[in-house]
């Protein structure tokens, strides 16, 4: 498997710091501050399915890598459970996710298209 400059997915136009934090985002502290805001505004409660404390997520609206001005910012933070951002994202993938597609992810929930 290729890594750094020999990996196909690699980005020449960002710093080897913003780098750093996209690889190690949980171990950034300013992310780790971001999620546990994130998690106290919702309760430590799912807002899709009222699920609280276990293993939760807090799920970036707005993508990580495409909307850096927005990676930090409270309203662009929704905390769901770990099955369910796994599976939102198998549906969108990892890039270019909007609120749009959230908001439609949580109809297909409410209408109980999904067995999670």
């Amino acid at each position: 498997k290729k890594t750094g400059k020999d990996n196909q997915n690699w980005k020449n136009s960002i710093s080897e710091h913003e780098r750093g934090l996209s690889i190690n985002r949980n171990l950034n502290p300013q992310n780790k501050i971001w999620r546990e805001s994130v998690y106290e505004r919702d309760n430590h409660t799912c807002q899709l399915s009222g699920q609280v404390g276990g293993k939760l997520e807090a799920h970036h609206l707005y993508n990580w890598t495409k909307y850096p001005e927005k990676r930090y910012d409270l309203s662009n933070g929704v905390t769901i459970g770990k099955e369910l951002h796994r599976l939102f994202h198998s549906l969108y993938g990892k890039k270019n996710t909007t609120p749009k597609q959230f908001e439609e992810f949580q109809k297909r929930f409410d209408s109980g298209e999904f067995n999670v």
